[in-house]
């Protein structure tokens, strides 16, 4: 999927190219979407701004696919590929937590919203790759990982689910929770190690 709203960061451009080929432009909207939100927490002077402009997310996103606003982007995109029920329920679950991020100062309902967000991208992932009962213990040890600084990461991560451990990776490195390099990122992305 080109995203015609703005590009998305190296770490989840790589993050898709490792997904299952049925994955990606579903995994690509919903990280493109992800990306926009955070940047309408980092534009807003003010939480009621942001959650104004949350709220209209999260109406757009109610609302019947017939209509969804026509100028914008990411609506244009999401027509293309067809909403399905996993993709809207987790973009639902993002704005909920981004409206958290927003109007909470509490430490506690940050990280909340922060284990929220976390969930609806690994829910979603493994919604759509299927064999779900076979993956649902990895995915929860990658968000534990990706949560806490604390925790291990799991080695070594299997292909399939290597889209989610890089999301982690790369969002650990941007807060400084790991001291590794961006180049042990790449190493993680070719060996699950």
């Amino acid at each position: 999927m080109k995203n015609a709203s703005s590009p998305l960061r190296p770490p989840s451009v790589l993050a898709i190219a490792y997904a299952p080929p049925h994955v990606r432009v579903r995994l690509a909207w919903l990280l493109a979407l992800d990306q926009r939100l955070s940047d309408v927490l980092g534009r807003a002077s003010e939480p009621m701004i942001a959650q104004l402009r949350l709220s209209w997310w999260r109406d757009a996103l109610n609302a019947a696919p017939e209509k969804w606003p026509k100028g914008e982007p990411l609506f244009a995109e999401l027509a293309a590929i067809g909403a399905d029920d996993v993709l809207i329920s987790a973009s639902l679950s993002l704005v909920d937590a981004f409206e958290i991020l927003a109007l909470s100062a509490e430490s506690q309902e940050r990280a909340t919203a922060q284990m929220q967000r976390i969930s609806a991208l690994c829910k979603a992932f493994s919604d759509w790759i299927g064999d779900r009962e076979r993956n649902v213990a990895h995915v929860d040890q990658i968000a534990r990982w990706w949560l806490n600084p604390e925790s291990a990461m799991p080695k070594p991560v299997s292909r399939v689910l290597r889209s989610l451990s890089i999301l982690a990776f790369a969002e650990k490195l941007d807060d400084g929770k790991s001291r590794s390099s961006p180049l042990r990122l790449n190493w993680h992305a070719l060996t699950g190690r």
